[in-house]
């Protein structure tokens, strides 16, 4: 892979880890940070291009803001497309896309290890920090509205609300969560991951890993949240906020020092987390149906089967849970599925082992996540994507059908096209590498359509396939890995 035009691009950041990733809430920016100290914004694409892509993010940032003196460790997003950043310079930043420069700084009096702001006032934010100590912070103001110091002096190292904004979790560096009444920041309960079960909730003798992440599952009404707490011993945990009791327990991805987070899907169906194996790591939620997000693949499975024969079945082993160990094919070697036994059908078994992976990049994956559900309607909608252009009616959720006379026509510009199978997957890694990734949910009568240096669509009659949509999007050129996986099986037509 060739790196040169990011050296000369970005000289300060291409060999800076990126530790944080966020899209905001109208699904228009990008904010990617880290070691650098500075945040790079990315816009999406939205009618800019003369011509069909499969490109998602401008290639050149949006804005870089500049101000922290130390690696920025997480950011947030308002309703209102506000910013925070984080940082090891022992503040919290305010920013805006409309302004170049520094809102606001919230000074702490030791590094600042998570962010939230408040899901139903966004006036209102949340920080954890390395003094012990949780602050709930008014912006109008510009100073603290309620603190409260973490138990038996522990770091926080992740913080969050529950969904109505009334309960705050902190999690610690020794594997314990704390609950919190968001009203005076009032201590409530905690729970140790290192305890499967609800009984000695209250014991904070046995130390634990340390909490990467804290996130809650969305679209749950009161009473009925779940929260997914990360931490540093490679496993992901969803617990009951009714009762505090572990619910699953899933495993597969590397995260042993770093502050790797698991973040959910918006739509709540699918938890992805990156890794320190240099892989991506998805899971199916119980909200989600029996389909996985990488599901198409199968479908080009049967279909390269047919066109090329029964030498095309061990490419796809992956998706055999009980075949043997084959020998490792291109395809296999970049996206496989790791077996667990069909944990659904096991109702005392809390481990969810079953999970889909690919190697994303060469190094540490630090940050993965899903795009959200609104940026895939301001792709679609800008009638320049090619995926979504030839993303048939069946695959979506319409209100009304329209003709399918030419790929134009697969469009509707209304707010209920969600595209449930056409997902966009960002990952991030610890040399400054920026990839997006496209899941392909058209299908494409045509013959194989390059579109050029920077990006790979490698399209065969009917066929669909995970597509790396640029190995960066800093102009580097797609990855020859996922061309030699593809191009030879794919790149060519397929009859029926």
């Amino acid at each position: 892979m060739s790196c040169d035009s990011s050296v000369e691009r970005f000289p300060n950041s291409l060999h800076s880890a990126i530790w944080t990733i966020k899209f905001s809430k109208d699904g228009k920016y990008l904010a990617s940070a880290g070691q650098s100290c500075i945040i790079l914004l990315w816009k999406v694409l939205l009618n800019q291009q003369t011509e069909e892509t499969i490109k998602v993010l401008d290639e050149t940032p949006f804005i870089e803001y500049k101000g922290h003196t130390a690696d920025i460790l997480e950011l947030a997003w308002s309703k209102n497309n506000f910013l925070l950043s984080s940082s090891m310079d022992n503040t919290v930043r305010l920013w805006h896309p409309t302004q170049k420069e520094c809102l606001c700084v919230f000074q702490h009096l030791n590094f600042v290890t998570s962010i939230e702001f408040h899901p139903k006032d966004d006036r209102f934010f949340l920080s954890g920090s390395m003094d012990g100590r949780i602050r709930i912070w008014s912006i109008p103001e510009k100073r603290v509205a309620f603190w409260n110091e973490i138990p038996d002096n522990k770091y926080a190292t992740a913080v969050g609300f529950t969904l109505d904004g009334k309960t705050v979790i902190a999690g610690s560096h020794d594997g314990h969560c704390y609950f919190f009444e968001t009203q005076s920041l009032k201590y409530n309960t905690q729970v140790s991951v290192m305890n499967d079960t609800s009984s000695n909730r209250n014991s904070s003798s046995k130390k634990g890993p340390k909490i990467t992440g804290i996130e809650v599952l969305p679209g749950l009404p009161p009473g009925d949240e779940k929260v997914l707490i990360t931490s540093n011993d490679s496993r992901v945990r969803l617990y009951n906020m009714k009762d505090k009791s572990l619910m699953f327990k899933y495993k597969g991805v590397e995260n042993n020092s770093l502050q790797i987070k698991a973040t959910f899907s918006d739509d709540g169906r699918y938890i992805i987390s990156g890794s320190e194996d240099a892989h991506t790591y998805i899971w199916r939620t119980e909200q989600s149906s029996v389909i996985s997000p990488l599901h198409h693949l199968q479908e080009t499975r049967n279909k390269a089967m047919s066109a090329l024969g029964e030498s095309t079945l061990n490419a796809f082993h992956g998706f055999e849970s009980n075949q043997s160990s084959p020998q490792p094919t291109r395809i296999s070697k970049w996206l496989k599925r790791r077996a667990g036994g069909d944990d659904h059908h096991h109702s005392n078994n809390k481990i969810r082992s079953r999970t889909e992976y690919f190697q994303s990049h060469e190094n540490i994956v630090t940050a993965s996540i899903f795009a959200p559900t609104k940026t895939r309607q301001h792709i679609a909608k800008s009638k320049q994507d090619t995926i979504y252009n030839r993303t048939p009616l069946t695959s979506r959720r319409m209100s009304s059908a329209s003709s399918a006379g030419s790929s134009s026509s697969f469009y509707s510009n209304t707010e209920e096209e969600v595209y449930p199978d056409g997902h966009i997957i960002i990952t991030a890694d610890c040399r400054g590498l920026l990839r997006v990734w496209r899941i392909d949910s058209g299908s494409n009568h045509k013959s194989t359509t390059p579109l050029g240096d920077s990006q790979s669509l490698l399209h065969s009659s009917e066929s669909t396939i995970l597509t790396n949509s640029s190995a960066s999007v800093r102009s580097i050129p797609s990855s020859p890995k996922v061309r030699r996986n593809f191009g030879g099986l794919f790149n060519r037509n397929q009859n029926k």
